[in-house]
């Protein structure tokens, strides 16, 4: 009897790089095709492997928004991912598009990543949706209720904006 054997989950990661398709510290990634890291590293330190941003998902100030940047999609295997804090690390990635902003992310939302992602816009319906969908539901966002709300929030000092 033949075993069946499982396909590795795939997920999408988002990043940047230069018009050079060079990342910080020099680092060549590739157009398209299998692109690995030379000095992979398991460990929970950044560096030692490559980064980007899960499901395009992250801290935005690590991305670059030169007019000239490259942005990158890439499927990535999930059970290799190291979790950084607003990124994540890798061995290796499969490059799926390299080219402009909206590209990149428009690839990403046509391959199911629904999130806040990095560079791209949000409204405030896109807001209420990403938060019920980060609470399961718990919090429920009604239109038009997430700008008062944040408002509310802001006068009481809970948070603040910039």
């Amino acid at each position: 009897m033949k075993k069946s054997v499982k396909s590795a989950e795939r997920v999408l990661i988002l990043r940047t790089c230069d018009a050079d398709l060079k990342s910080y510290g020099g680092f060549q990634w590739p157009k398209s095709g299998r692109v690995e890291a030379p000095d992979w590293k398991p460990t929970q330190v950044c560096g030692n492997g490559l980064h980007g941003f899960l499901k395009g998902e992250g801290d935005r100030s690590l991305a670059s928004f030169d007019p000239d940047a490259v942005w990158i999609a890439a499927w990535v295997e999930a059970s290799l991912l190291i979790n950084l804090d607003g990124k994540v690390k890798f061995p290796w990635a499969e490059v799926a598009v390299a080219g402009t902003r909206e590209e990149a992310i428009q690839f990403l939302r046509d391959n199911g990543c629904t999130g806040a992602i990095v560079g791209g816009t949000a409204t405030a319906g896109d807001g209420g949706t990403a938060i019920q969908r980060t609470t399961n539901d718990f919090l429920q966002m009604q239109h038009g209720s997430l700008y008062p709300a944040l408002h509310r929030l802001e006068r009481k000092e809970w948070i603040v904006s910039k």
